[in-house]
């Protein structure tokens, strides 16, 4: 958990060891590790805060009320929300995500209104957990953005907006496909579409039945494949074209997707195209 928890992330400034440090377009997460039971004293976070129990048991106490957490179970904490903890016997680790104050404001325009200090639903877990394997798979910047822009948007939206099928959400879509080597951030495309990113992550999914990072690997992915069956470009060369870091780092994306590396998938069809001549 965290006092004050520092723009940067920095280790020092948490209770606990920092085990993983990410801070993307106004979203800072860590992982932190409580390694035996501890108290942790009365605190007050400096920006709008949220962790999910990873591992572990611990209770919270604000005020005269007191709760006890098991894994899995998510807690908002506004601005200056003032807490004290106990880690119970065994240690327990953390998903955290703090959210900057701006990001938070939006909510009042974009949503129904900004959250205020509480526990949050199974939907939020999971959407917690996705960002938090995402973070621990060293996803992109834009998957990480969206997934962090979806999530702050159900803290304020009722579901009672329908989708929005506006002109901007083919812009976005346009810029993804069009530009597949060139890695969008989600600011990029907010600027694009002419809405906030809160909106845009909502609005997304609401139509295309994903987030905007996954649209955009599961595009990229499907033009790796296509270059693949042409066979005009070697792996590496395709990794280079597609923005991924190296070779590994596609085969990686693309085994996950697809089930099969990339050479593989280049043999598989390179026979096919020989046994139809």
């Amino acid at each position: 958990m965290a006092e004050d928890i520092c723009p940067n992330c920095q280790s020092d400034r948490f209770f606990g060891e920092v085990a993983l440090a990410r801070e993307i377009d106004g979203y800072r997460m860590a992982e932190v590790h409580h390694a035996q039971a501890r108290k942790i004293p009365r605190h007050a976070h400096g920006s709008a805060f949220v962790s999910i129990l990873l591992t572990g048991r611990y209770q919270s106490r604000f005020g005269t009320t007191e709760m006890e957490f098991d894994p899995g179970c998510p807690v908002f904490h506004e601005e200056g929300f003032d807490h004290e903890d106990a880690i119970g016997a065994g240690g327990a680790r953390f998903f955290c995500l703090e959210i900057d104050a701006a990001e938070l404001a939006s909510l009042e325009d974009e949503c129904s209104g900004r959250p205020a200090s509480t526990t949050l639903d199974k939907q939020a877990a999971t959407n917690l957990l996705r960002l938090f394997l995402s973070a621990r798979k060293q996803a992109d910047d834009l998957t990480i953005a969206s997934l962090a822009g979806e999530f702050l948007s159900s803290l304020g939206d009722d579901g009672s907006s329908p989708p929005d099928n506006s002109p901007w959400v083919a812009r976005v879509r346009e810029r993804l496909c069009d530009q597949p080597g060139a890695r969008a951030s989600l600011t990029e495309l907010a600027a694009i579409a002419g809405v906030h990113p809160c909106h845009l992550t909502r609005s997304f999914r609401q139509q295309f039945g994903c987030s905007v990072g996954d649209y955009a690997k599961a595009h990229r992915l499907g033009v790796a494949w296509s270059s693949l069956a042409r066979g005009k470009m070697g792996i590496a060369e395709l990794a280079y074209h597609l923005g991924y870091a190296d070779q590994s780092h596609l085969t990686r994306e693309f085994r996950a997707y697809f089930g099969e590396p990339p050479g593989r998938v280049r043999r598989i069809l390179e026979s096919a195209s020989a046994a139809a001549h």
